[in-house]
Order: C-alpha cells, then structure tokens, then sequence
C-alpha cells in the first residue's frame, strides 16, 4: 500500500517526528549536568537546521560533531546565561513570592531586561551553531538579530514559552497528565525546530555562497568579528574537509623564489651559440 510507502507523506512525517524525539533525548540528557547545556542547545540548533532545510539528517553523528566542536565556547556563553538566570529567577521569586516591595516601574524595567536576556539567549545559540565567530561577536549579533528580527523573536520566545505553560498547566491539573509526557518526549527539541523555521531565512541574509565558505571576508562585515589566525585556521580546515581547492580556502599563495629576468637571460644563450660556432671553423 503507498499508505505505508517509506516516500508516503505519512511516513516521512512519523519519521521526522521520531528525529525530533530522538534529538530532544540527547538534548536532555547531555544537560543534565547543567554545565553541558550550552553545548547541548547549541548542537541541537545545529541539527534542527539541517532539518528544517532538509539536508543530510544524521542526527547522532551531527549532533555529537557539533557539540565537540562548539563546547569550549558554548559552554563559557551558557554560564554567563547561567548567572543571570539564575539572578532574575531570585528577583522574581522575592518580588511575587517573597513579599519583596517594588516601584511597579522597577518591576517593569526587570520585565524587560528578562525578556531581552532571554532573547538573546534564543538568537545566540543557533548564531553560535552556525557561524564561527567570537563569544563577543556572536552575543553583539544575537543583540542586532533579536531587534532587526523582532517579530521573529517574538514567536521564537513564544514556543520556547509552551512548553514551560504546558508543564505547569499539567502539575497543577488544568490538563490532562499526559501532556506533560508530551512535554518529556518533543518539550525541548520541537520548540526549537520551530524556532529554526524562523531564524533560518534571516540566516541566509549572511550566509556567504557555497563557492566562499572558506573565505572570511565572504561574511558580511557586519556579523564578523576582527579574524584572528586562529579564527581564520578553523575555516581553512573545514573547508579542506569539505572539498574546497586551496584557493578557496583563502590560502595565501606561496611566492615564487625565481627572478623575473631568468627566462630572458635563458633565452638569449641560443642566439649567440651559432656565432661561435663559425668562429672555431
């Protein structure tokens, strides 16, 4: 029956939804030590572009590459979110929990500074994902994306927010208990597939052409940090591993050590050969 073809529209969907269910297990459980999560999230968001622009999806081999290589700095960006996290958490607990009296205009301010934190934090991660850059730069573009993008953000803060709503209706009993299984199985992955959907258009504003990936000025001046050697090396290899020519890969070519003048002095040794040889006759 073409109902269970593995080309049906049904299959590639319950296909698609195992992926997603897959990588938000591996999400959750390389967070679990917390100190992990950034590397987590941005190996997740990695994967989920992929899917969304159905490239090769090999989800356990992707999303380990992609963690290995993003680590040191992922890990550095998610502690400084960790920290501040952590900071606006207490603040809001003191402040509706704790009895803590406030000037509404200072809580208002605090609401603010929340959302932008966390705004950011949803841009930084798939920039981080999919472009090599400075921890610096990387945060200076999530803070141009989230305002030049911003209703963009507002639906990316918006499905990053159902499944938090999903979890507390369902421990206090507005909804059936199962929806927190839901939650366990797609909560963290399917959100940000959907917020993949939203930030790769915008993504493809900076993306440089295929024939560049190896060229760092082919990144718009305005997403690129200043290069360091380092910087540059990593994109030289990674575009030696994907086949690139050395000239793509913006190598430098080495200078001749000839001088200029050789052919012309070598090409004037035949001419007066003959000469010399009637001379001697």
């Amino acid at each position: 029956m073409k109902l269970f073809n593995l080309d049906s529209p049904i299959m590639r969907f319950l296909s698609r939804m195992a992926d997603v269910m897959w990588l938000n297990v591996l999400t959750v459980m390389l967070s679990i030590p917390l100190v992990t999560a950034g590397a987590a999230v941005t190996a997740m968001h990695y994967v989920c572009l992929k899917i969304i622009r159905d490239e090769d999806t090999y989800i356990t081999k992707m999303y380990f590459k992609a963690f290995k290589e993003n680590f040191k700095q992922a890990t550095l960006m998610w502690l400084g979110f960790l920290a501040m996290f952590i900071v606006l958490i207490l603040d809001f607990y003191l402040i509706f929990f704790g009895g803590l009296k406030l000037p509404t205009a200072l809580v208002i301010v605090m609401i603010v500074v929340a959302f932008i934190v966390f705004a950011v934090y949803l841009w930084a991660f798939p920039l981080m994902a999919r472009f090599v850059n400075t921890i610096r730069a990387t945060l200076r573009n999530a803070l141009i994306m989230m305002v030049a993008g911003f209703p963009r953000t507002l639906g990316m803060v918006g499905m990053m927010l159902i499944p938090l709503a999903a979890t507390y209706m369902a421990i206090m009993e507005y909804v059936p208990s199962y929806v927190f299984l839901f939650v366990m199985l797609f909560g963290v992955a399917a959100p940000a597939l959907g917020c993949a959907s939203l930030y790769s258009p915008f993504f493809k504003r900076f993306e440089p052409e295929e024939e560049d990936l190896g060229d760092p000025d082919a990144m718009p001046k305005a997403l690129r940090d200043q290069p360091d050697p380092v910087t540059l090396r990593e994109k030289e290899l990674e575009a030696m591993r994907s086949g690139k020519t050395s000239e793509q890969a913006a190598v430098l070519p080495e200078e001749s050590t000839a001088p200029e003048n050789a052919p012309a002095e070598e090409s004037a040794a035949p001419e007066d050969a003959p000469a010399e040889e009637e001379q001697a006759e």
